[in-house]
């Protein structure tokens, strides 16, 4: 069995434990394979190498060719915001490959819940994109539970196949603790507090750092807590530098230390085990939300986007916290009732991740039978 991989594969601790993810599913059900990967940043526009990616049909036909199956995802690729895209996502799909291709393909785990603003143009891109690889009879898609079910239910009128995010399916490490400290964690993301949502107002940033100012304040003095800042992409660290910068001198020097910024598969494992030892996780992005909930480790998540509001639901859950008003009081209460419920949580966390799983492999074992 000879699989093509397209996603990306480097610059995002989440994308990483997609992937991760994806592979322990695909072991499942594939006794032997090899997983080529292809870097979907090399179509970007702003990738200007000899070794960039278009999607034509010589690429379709290299793929009908050498592989048995082609994977795209998981991911938000069918965001849709690009003029410049012939899908009006960063899936830079030209009509003739789509049309070329012969091999069993699955767009798995993806997301598209825009948070930019779009055109109609974009919008008549995307939903002639949607229609063509709907109708295809080589291609499946199945969708993340971010909420992109909505998106594409208003905009095509058509229920798309939903399922667990890939990261769900990350095996769990042997990594020990870092730390002889008890800890909370936090992922912050200043490019998040600067998109558009439908649920959530619009975020003003200044406000949102002085609310998480005062929420370190009250963990710095109440609690014997060390802090931990985990980045997932490099622009992370953005977002700690502007927080920390309010932070008394002392406390930074002895309470306060930063995650590595791994962005590969190399170390992955360190990231997980930080998540996994904490009292507590504050989580802003997606994966961050994930990867603390499978590990069944007190998680806050701040609702940033969207998607974090729908990932929760997907999962009956309702331990998250809208950061787009005032959010200290609402933060600290959480805070202080996490643990008394944190047993019942798991509980429930462990019956509709079970349910929710059983469902997501079964979609995937019943579209994967197509490539044997």
């Amino acid at each position: 069995m000879k699989i093509l991989h397209l996603a990306s594969f480097r610059g995002n601790w989440g994308d990483v434990i997609s992937h991760q993810g994806l592979y322990t599913i695909l072991d499942r059900f594939y006794p032997s394979y090899t997983c080529t990967q292809l870097e979907i940043r090399k179509c970007y526009s702003n990738y200007q190498n000899n070794d960039k990616l278009v999607f034509n049909k010589a690429l379709a036909r290299h793929i009908n060719k050498k592989y048995d199956l082609f994977l795209v995802g998981g991911g938000g690729f069918l965001d849709f915001w690009n003029e410049d895209s012939p899908t009006g996502t960063d899936l830079r799909f030209s009509k003739e490959f789509i049309e070329t291709l012969t091999t069993p393909t699955l767009l798995c785990s993806l997301g598209c819940i825009t948070h930019r603003k779009t055109t109609q143009l974009v919008k008549d891109k995307f939903t002639s994109f949607l229609k063509t690889i709907l109708d295809h009879p080589y291609i499946d898609l199945l969708l993340r539970n971010d909420g992109s079910t909505y998106i594409l239910r208003e905009l095509i009128g058509v229920e798309i196949p939903i399922i667990l995010d890939n990261a769900f399916f990350t095996p769990k490490t042997s990594f020990p603790s870092l730390f002889t400290k008890k800890y909370i964690t936090l992922n912050i993301a200043h490019d998040q507090l600067l998109m558009q949502n439908q649920i959530l107002h619009k975020i003003n940033p200044e406000l949102f750092y002085n609310e998480l100012r005062k929420i370190l304040t009250y963990i710095l003095t109440t609690t014997n807590y060390n802090i931990v800042f985990i980045p997932h992409i490099l622009s992370d660290l953005t977002a700690i530098k502007k927080i920390l910068n309010t932070l008394p001198y002392f406390d930074k020097k002895t309470r306060i230390n930063i995650a590595p910024c791994i962005t590969s598969k190399d170390g992955y494992e360190i990231i997980d085990s930080i998540y996994t030892h904490a009292e507590v996780n504050f989580c802003m992005r997606l994966h961050s939300n994930i990867i603390s909930l499978i590990r069944k480790a007190p998680t806050i998540g701040l609702a940033s986007l969207d998607r974090i509001i729908y990932l929760y639901k997907s999962l009956s859950l309702n331990n998250y916290i809208k950061v787009d008003s005032s959010f200290f009081h609402k933060c600290i209460n959480k805070l202080n009732k996490l643990h008394k419920i944190h047993l019942h949580k798991k509980e429930k966390i462990d019956l509709h991740y079970y349910n929710y799983k059983q469902d997501t492999l079964q979609q995937y074992k019943k579209i994967l039978k197509k490539s044997n």
